[in-house]
């Protein structure tokens, strides 16, 4: 089996449908792919989850997609996934499961928005997908489950990108020049 999980809070923003869109194409090219949906919902969202479950049942690909909830130790199950699907339908500013999963060494694909195009470096960190074309999604998705090669050089280009952009080292000297700019100036 091949693990691909996604890592967020059950929203609509998040795009979780779309997630299980890609899913169910993916399914179609190649059955040994398992899906993880992880995380929990708010109680505004409760119905949008019910809504998720009740396409996964009414598909039956109960035994290939999984909501696995709410986990403290996210570290493990990013380290449990051979990639990390992320496929939010609105920008994030900051994901930082992205960030989390390019330091634990593992491939990011991501949905073509905000800050996730920033950190996966449009396509030099990991590969970007489409918004709404899951046929497409799908096809990207297992050409690059495939290709070692491509998620090596991505994973050794992100550490290069988050080493100049996120380590605590050049946070601490942003902060400080920041806060020397506003304080002199």
């Amino acid at each position: 089996e091949f693990t691909i999980s996604n890592i967020s809070r059950i929203v609509p923003q998040k795009g979780i449908d779309y997630f299980i869109e890609i899913s169910k194409e993916m399914l179609k090219l190649d059955n040994r792919f398992k899906f993880n949906i992880i995380g929990d919902t708010l109680t505004n969202s409760e119905n949008y989850l019910k809504k998720l479950k009740t396409i996964i049942k009414n598909s039956d690909l109960e035994n290939k997609i999984f909501f696995k909830g709410f986990k403290r130790n996210i570290k493990a199950q990013i380290l449990e996934s051979n990639l990390i699907l992320q496929t939010s339908i609105k920008p994030d500013s900051l994901p930082t499961v992205i960030i989390d999963s390019l330091t634990l060494n593992r491939p990011v694909i991501s949905t073509d928005t905000g800050g996730c195009s920033e950190i996966l470096n449009d396509s030099k960190n990991g590969i970007l997908i489409p918004l709404n074309d899951p046929k497409s999604s799908a096809k990207l998705i297992y050409e690059y489950s495939n290709n070692l090669n491509s998620q090596r050089e991505h994973l050794e280009n992100a550490k290069v990108f988050l080493n100049q952009n996120f380590s605590p080292v050049e946070f601490e000297k942003r902060i400080l020049n920041e806060l020397s700019r506003v304080y002199n100036g």
